[in-house]
């Protein structure tokens, strides 16, 4: 008779610099099956231990211990079902005020009581003040004015945390189902399922949400069919604020979230592609780097030529650790052939480590005209949204451009122009189309498209910028992307006469 499954507390934590002072290893492995003093365990364990038995929960899951830290096979075989094991917690810990394995978090900081006495009421008794570590601004408009519904007082403290920077605890989160948050001001209680509820442990917000129904928790938590392009956006955005978040290993940045991308493959049938997918290249290859994350040419160059540690190809946004966004468009169709598309796992898990990884594209292929780009002046409120160079033939507009590093002077600002070798080995390999009624985002001299509601919207062309690996003919290196608004030189009509090439992409 199959033994029943028993309740256990699992905890989702930050390892802080270094490992925790205890883990299991093939040297201790039979050791610690036997027995492990409490005493001997690191603070955090301690007091997820004390949590666990004021519960009544006999078993806990912490990763340094339930995994076989140098045992590659145990790693990779656990790290396949995380979603499961977080999933199927009772309850996932989550200690918001740690930034170590090394530190505790059930000891409050000591309150203060004050006593009163109105002799006007003839009223007596006291308060307690206790310092919380945040500005009374962020601290003012998340608790005294959030209604019961809100989570903004447990948002406030998520975002302060070190636990919220962190990779893996990314997944971890997504997938539990009933959390527990111990925080800086107080304890939360979030959970989806069997009620979809926020409670803090004040008592002042206990109240229902409404959020199964968004794109991440849509996907993760129901058996709702695969709705197509719609539904990869609960990939990219999630990896959006996944992409620049820290890692103690580098090589984790796609094992740590390997567990949601084997349940996004499940559901749309889809080929992985360490960080995109096989079906959705047109426009998932359409990101780029936010600046401040931008290295020099030849610290961009030096890396993707020989990288400390192979992370993925150059052309998914795992690369290396950056904060990026896709710049996608309306209607996004394919406006090449991809001829072959795939990686080479670094060992079993096909959505984990790559050791290597390849693109052959065949589609539309031209340098950059004039072999220069110009410096498109970015001015608020299209700093955030544009590119910031120029492609330029006859003094018209064909392109912006968003370069993977970046081009300054010794005081860091941008250079008027962007020229030299390098620049003219460029190739504008064209990816994709799309439609937009944001004509500015694209344009040349955004001022004069603002406000403007294209109807019909406006063609727009993607596509990557390439560079040479000198390895071998046509193979190349992804270093930046290209748009191209149907406006002056630029749009579809520009690379009608452009010929057709295929390129290898690493």
């Amino acid at each position: 008779m199959a033994e029943e499954p028993q309740p256990y507390l699992a905890l989702s934590y930050c390892w802080g610099g270094k490992p925790p002072s205890l883990t299991t290893t093939k040297g201790n492995y039979s050791h610690l099956k036997t027995s492990i003093s409490y005493n001997t365990l690191p603070k955090t364990y301690q007091d997820t231990i004390r949590i666990a038995r004021a519960l009544g929960v006999k078993y806990v899951w912490i990763d340094a211990l339930c995994i076989i830290q140098d045992d590659v096979e145990d790693w990779e075989k656990e790290s396949q079902v995380m979603a499961e094991i977080f999933r199927n917690s009772l309850v996932t810990l989550i200690p918001l005020r740690t930034t170590s394995s090394d530190e505790g978090f059930l000891e409050r900081n000591p309150s203060i009581k004050i006593p009163y006495h109105s002799a006007e009421w003839n009223l007596s008794g006291s308060f307690f003040l206790r310092h919380i570590p945040f500005s009374y601004q962020s601290a003012e408009s998340a608790l005294r004015g959030a209604p019961s519904w809100s989570d903004r007082p447990l948002q406030l403290e998520i975002q302060a945390s070190a636990w919220h920077t962190r990779g893996w605890t990314f997944q971890e989160d997504m997938f539990a189902m009933r959390k527990l948050y111990i925080g800086q001001l107080m304890m939360h209680w979030d959970s989806l399922k069997p009620v979809n509820i926020i409670r803090t442990e004040d008592n002042i917000i206990n109240d229902k949400q409404d959020r199964i129904d968004k794109a991440g928790p849509s996907i993760i938590h129901t058996s709702t069919p695969w709705r197509g392009d719609r539904d990869y956006q609960g990939w990219y955005e999630p990896m959006l604020e996944y992409s620049n978040k820290e890692l103690t290993y580098q090589t984790d940045r796609l094992p740590a979230v390997s567990s949601y991308a084997k349940l996004i493959a499940s559901k749309s049938g889809d080929t992985y592609l360490a960080g995109l997918w096989k079906k959705n290249l047109h426009r998932g290859l359409i990101w780029k780097i936010h600046r401040r994350w931008r290295w020099t040419f030849r610290q961009l160059k030096g890396w993707l030529r020989r990288p400390p540690q192979y992370i993925a190809p150059s052309w998914t946004w795992a690369r290396i650790r950056s904060s990026v966004r896709w710049d996608n468009t309306n209607y996004m169709k394919r406006e090449c052939k991809v001829l072959e598309a795939k990686t080479k796992p670094h060992g079993g898990d096909i959505y984990g480590r790559v050791s290597g990884g390849r693109l052959l594209l065949r589609g539309k292929v031209c340098g950059i005209p004039g072999g220069k780009l110009q410096k498109l002046p970015l001015e608020s409120p299209f700093h955030g949204e544009q590119c910031e160079w120029l492609a330029i033939e006859d003094e018209q507009y064909v392109a912006q451009c968003a370069l993977d590093w970046r081009e300054t002077n010794e005081d860091g600002l941008q250079l008027s122009e962007a020229s030299g070798e390098h620049i003219q080995k460029l190739v504008m390999f064209l990816v994709s189309s799309g439609h937009t009624q944001s004509g500015y985002v694209f344009s040349r001299r955004p001022h004069e498209w603002e406000g403007k509601e294209e109807d019909p919207p406006l063609e727009v062309m993607h596509g990557l910028l390439l560079y040479p690996t000198g390895k071998k003919e046509d193979e190349y290196w992804r270093v930046g992307l290209f748009h191209s608004l149907t406006d002056e030189k630029g749009g579809r009509q520009y690379f009608a006469n452009c010929e057709k090439k295929t390129v290898r992409i690493i």
